[in-house]
């Protein structure tokens, strides 16, 4: 039968991760796996950052703003994310994962010891359903509780669920040195006894619905109508519910984003190259509006001014492309919206760090994910982007990746043709995109 005590520790807002990460700390020389669980993605990166500076131990870092190449990287390739998978496995040292909500449901976690701030009961309850999952060893659990009244947790909407939950974990029965038994039996004994009310005050609030009408329904229907149209208000209340949460905003970068930077492009060929090349989920983050706001805005101040263009899709697929400076400006002024859009950047812009999250002072260029496959594709699309260089009705093709710069090796002849529409049809007859089989190769 699995074995778990917690203890309850109280630390001012300020102080709440140092202090997370002092508990983490202490198992440093026993040869652990240590899971953390903090409630925002900006506690897991001070959390992690401060683990980086007491000690050189293999640290990784989870949370739903995790770019989704990254983050299938990460459960494939991490040691640290591969030792808590397979508790079999030999540790050479303490691993720790610090990881937000992303990391406390559908993932079969198996930790030593779990150090976590505090949050509502639903999630408590998963949260500790990975450590010492399997049993056999006594694990312990720290939870660590934010007591400043200026706290932007104790004024949020979860405020009295995270007291009830307080209050419902201190009736789990206490041990002989003072802490309490988080065991999968305790917990489940103390589901039994509580009343259904209890539960309630102690879960995540759900926020109100807003029910459709058959009438929003037919105006949601009508796809072919991509303008803003009368009495076809936006998707996301109907649902997401009445939140006061902060609505999210999804980034990708792509190559191609400088070269559709053209006067004479149409907003319609714009939304068909995205259609037809659509931003697949593995290129994408998300995070919450205000915060991808403020990363681009860091971009445009680190850039000085430079015009850097952004295409911006809405959740019809419309697309538009803007200077990014010129879209902040909007976007601050109330002119424009990025809720629920997508931002998609060129790689020259940076602001994609090397694991993968937002950072707008991150200065090398982002990778371009598009035409790389996950190794969990049940079906691999081979889509491929190339361009097309034309010259006296004869045509070559080069690699559209990572350089912008062709050997002779990268460009390949492929023929004659009488057009760019002619080309690229006789492109897309061959297989796959279209490498042949003898191509006669040739400089641009």
């Amino acid at each position: 039968m699995p074995k778990s005590s917690s203890a309850f520790h109280e630390a001012d807002v300020k102080q709440l991760c140092r202090q997370i990460a002092e508990l983490a700390a202490r198992y440093e020389s026993v040869k652990a796996r240590v899971l953390i669980y903090v409630r925002s993605p900006e506690d897991a990166q001070k959390v992690e950052q401060e683990l980086r500076k007491r000690f050189d131990q293999p640290v990784a870092l989870l949370t739903g703003t995790l770019r989704g190449y990254e983050r299938d990287l990460l459960v494939r390739e991490n040691a640290v994310y591969r030792a808590l998978l397979d508790h079999s496995s030999r540790i050479k040292e303490s691993v720790y994962l610090v990881s937000t909500s992303a990391g406390e449901v559908g993932i079969d976690l198996d930790a030593d010891h779990m150090v976590c701030d505090l949050t509502t009961l639903d999630s408590m309850i998963q949260r500790l359903g990975r450590v010492n999952r399997r049993g056999g060893r006594s694990a312990r659990v720290d939870v660590v509780i934010a007591t400043s009244a200026e706290s932007k947790q104790d004024v949020s909407p979860h405020t009295e669920a995270l007291a009830a939950t307080r209050t419902l974990l201190a009736r789990l029965q206490e041990n002989s040195d003072g802490s309490y038994d988080v065991s999968p039996q305790a917990v489940g004994a103390l589901l039994r006894e509580i009343s259904e009310k209890e539960k309630l005050q102690a879960f995540q609030p759900h926020p109100p619905a807003v029910l459709p009408t058959d009438i929003l329904l037919d105006a949601w229907a009508l796809t072919s109508i991509r303008k803003s149209l009368p009495g076809r208000p936006e998707v996301a209340p109907y649902l997401h519910g009445l939140t006061d949460e902060e609505p999210e905003t999804f980034v990708a970068w792509r190559h191609e984003v400088s070269l559709l930077d053209q006067p004479n492009l149409s907003r319609e060929a714009l939304r068909q190259w995205f259609r037809a090349c659509k931003i697949k989920s593995h290129e994408l983050l998300r995070d919450r509006t205000d915060r991808v706001l403020k990363e681009l805005k860091k971009i445009v101040a680190r850039r000085h001014g430079e015009h850097i263009p952004v295409v911006v899709l809405t959740e019809r697929g419309d697309a538009e492309c803007f200077s990014l400076a010129d879209l902040v400006r909007k976007v601050q002024s109330e002119e424009k919206t990025l809720a629920f859009r997508t931002v998609v950047l060129p790689v020259e812009a940076g602001g994609l760090t090397d694991k993968g999250f937002l950072d707008g002072a991150w200065k090398e260029p982002a990778s371009d994910v598009a035409e790389r496959e996950p190794e969990n594709a049940r079906q691999p699309s081979y889509r491929r982007r190339i361009r097309l260089q034309i010259i006296e009705g004869e045509f070559w093709q080069r690699p559209f990746g990572e350089a912008e710069t062709s050997t002779e090796e990268e460009t390949i002849k492929r023929g004659e043709c009488t057009s760019p529409y002619n080309a690229a049809m006789k492109l897309a007859q061959t297989s796959h995109g279209g490498l042949p089989n003898n191509p006669d190769k040739r400089a641009g």
